[in-house]
C-alpha cells in the first residue's frame, strides 16, 4: 500500500475537527483513492464505516427518516456509534442517499462526541436543491490521483523520492540525476496518478487497458446519475478539454464534437464534471477587472488526460517530440502543473493573466506569503532569457520580485537583474515547489 503524501493533513483534520466538530467531507473523482486514504488515517482511531453504495438498504432507511431525531435512533439501533466516546463515523459514498445533506448542520451540532467524516465522488450532490449547504459546519479536503512524489514510492525506485526531498538550490541533482528523473516523470505523464493504474504499470499488467476501463467508468457513472441523454455531453466536455488544454475554452469546440449541442446543457454539464473533481476552472483575468476573457480547464489526471488528447494527435514523449508537437505537449504540462499547484496546497482556485486579447499570457498567478507569484509552464529544455519575455512583463508592470518557470530545465534560480529573480523549476520537483519557495525567500 503506497503511503499518500495527504495521510498526515488529513491526520492532523481529524485531530483539529474534534476539537471544533466540523464534519469532514472528503472529495474527489472516482478512484483516486479516497477510501483508501481514509481508511488508512483511521487505523489508529475507533470509527464506525459504513458504506451506502454497497448497504443500499441502510441508504434508503436514512432516507425514511422524518428528522434527525430518527437518524440518531437508526444508528443506535443498527451500528455501534454511540457505545463508546470519541468514536469517528466514516460514511462512504455518501451521495446514494437523497436526504443524508439535510441532517449534516445537526451532526455539528447535537452529536458533541462523534467525528463524521463523509466521503465521495460526488460528495456536494448530498445537498440537494432544496439543502441549505452548512456553512461554518463542515470541513472539506479535496483528495487527486498519486502525485508525482507518490508515483516514486509505488515505483521499484523507492529512493528517488527521498532524494527529491533533499534538493535545494545548493544541492541540484546533477546532470545524470535530471536526465533520469526527466524519464521518470515522462513515463508519470503517460500512466497518470490513478492509483490502481499506478500499481498495475509497475507490476507490468495491463494498465492500458485497466485505464480505458476507468474511463469508462466515468461515463457510465455519469449516465446512471443523469441519464443517457447527457452521457454524449460528458464525453464531448472532457474531449474538448482534453484538446484545448492550456488553450481557452469555448463551449462552441464542444458543440463541433457533438455536431450541434445546446449551451445551456453544456454549461451544466461543465458544471457537474467541476463538482466531480474529472475537470478544474482557471479564471483568465487581466488588467481591467471588467475585461472578459475565455477560461481554461484541466483534467484531474494526467493520463486521462493524454489518452483522450493523444486519440487525435501524435504520441507525446517529454524528450522525443518533434518541434510541431511542443505545443501540444504544453498543454499536457500545464495540466500537470494545475493538478500540482492544487494538490500541494498553493492554490485552491486557479486563475491566469492576460495582459489583453493578443499580449502577454501568464498560465498561472498564485498568492504566497501575501505576495504575487506568476508561474509561467515551458516545455523548453533549456530556459534562456529569450523565453522570459512574458514573465519580466508581468513583473515589471507590478513590481513583483520572483517568478517560478516549470519547465524540462535544470533547477536554477536566476538574477535576471536586482529585484528580478526567476526560479527556473524541472517539472519533477513541482511537488517541492512549497519547500524551495521557501528556502528562496
Amino acid at each position: 500500500m503506497v503511503p499518500r503524501i495527504q495521510i498526515p493533513l488529513l491526520e492532523e483534520k481529524i485531530s483539529n475537527i474534534k476539537e471544533i466538530n466540523n464534519v469532514l467531507l472528503v472529495e474527489g473523482a472516482r478512484q483516486v483513492g479516497k477510501t483508501t486514504l481514509i481508511e488508512m488515517a483511521l487505523k489508529a482511531h475507533h470509527h464506525v464505516p459504513i458504506n451506502l453504495e454497497e448497504s443500499r438498504s441502510f441508504s434508503e432507511k436514512i432516507d425514511r427518516c422524518q428528522d434527525f431525531s430518527d437518524l440518531t435512533r437508526l444508528f443506535e439501533a443498527e451500528t455501534s456509534l454511540f457505545q463508546r466516546p470519541k468514536t469517528i463515523l466514516f460514511i462512504d459514498e455518501a451521495q446514494e442517499s437523497q436526504n443524508l445533506g439535510n441532517y449534516v448542520r445537526f451532526m455539528k451540532e447535537k452529536w458533541k462526541d462523534i467525528l463524521v467524516i463523509l466521503s465521495g465522488s460526488s460528495i456536494k450532490r448530498i445537498f440537494r436543491n432544496t439543502t441549505r449547504y452548512p456553512v461554518g459546519r463542515v470541513t472539506t479536503l479535496h483528495i487527486q490521483p498519486f502525485s508525482f512524489t507518490e508515483f516514486l514510492r509505488a515505483s521499484p525506485q523507492k529512493s528517488w523520492e527521498s532524494d527529491l526531498a533533499k534538493v535545494n538550490l545548493h544541492s541540484k541533482p546533477s546532470e545524470f540525476w535530471h536526465s533520469q528523473l526527466i524519464n521518470l516523470f515522462d513515463q508519470y505523464l503517460e500512466v497518470g496518478g490513478l492509483p490502481e493504474v499506478v500499481i498495475t504499470y509497475f507490476q507490468k499488467g495491463p494498465w492500458k487497458n485497466l485505464r480505458e476501463n476507468l474511463l469508462l467508468g466515468y461515463y457510465n457513472d455519469f449516465k446512471r446519475v443523469y441519464g443517457e441523454e447527457l452521457q454524449s455531453y460528458f464525453i464531448a466536455c472532457l474531449k474538448a478539454s482534453a484538446l484545448l488544454l492550456a488553450s481557452p475554452f469555448k463551449n462552441s469546440f464542444v458543440s463541433k464534437i457533438l455536431d450541434g449541442g445546446k449551451n445551456k446543457t453544456i454549461i451544466e454539464v461543465l458544471s457537474q464534471l467541476q463538482a466531480w473533481k474529472i475537470l478544474c476552472l482557471a479564471e483568465q483575468k487581466g488588467t481591467q477587472p471588467e475585461k472578459y476573457f475565455f477560461p481554461k480547464r484541466y483534467l484531474f489526471d494526467s493520463g486521462i488526460a493524454k489518452l483522450l488528447r493523444e486519440q487525435a494527435s501524435p504520441h507525446l514523449r517529454l524528450l522525443m517530440t518533434k518541434k510541431q508537437d511542443r505545443t501540444p505537449l504544453g498543454g499536457l504540462i500545464e495540466n500537470y502543473v494545475s493538478q500540482s499547484l492544487i494538490g500541494t496546497g498553493l492554490s485552491h482556485e486557479l486563475s491566469g493573466w492576460k495582459k489583453d486579447n493578443s499580449g502577454t499570457e501568464i498560465d498561472f498567478i498564485i498568492k504566497h506569503n501575501d505576495q504575487v507569484l506568476p508561474i509561467e509552464c515551458k516545455a523548453a529544455l533549456s530556459i534562456k532569457n529569450t523565453h522570459l519575455g512574458g514573465v519580466m512583463d508581468f513583473m515589471n508592470f507590478y513590481d513583483v520580485p520572483l517568478a517560478v518557470v516549470p519547465s524540462l530545465a535544470p533547477l536554477e534560480l536566476r538574477v535576471i537583474k536586482p529585484n528580478r529573480t526567476v526560479l527556473i523549476l524541472p517539472l519533477y520537483l513541482m511537488d517541492e515547489l512549497p519547500r524551495l519557495l521557501t528556502n528562496s525567500s
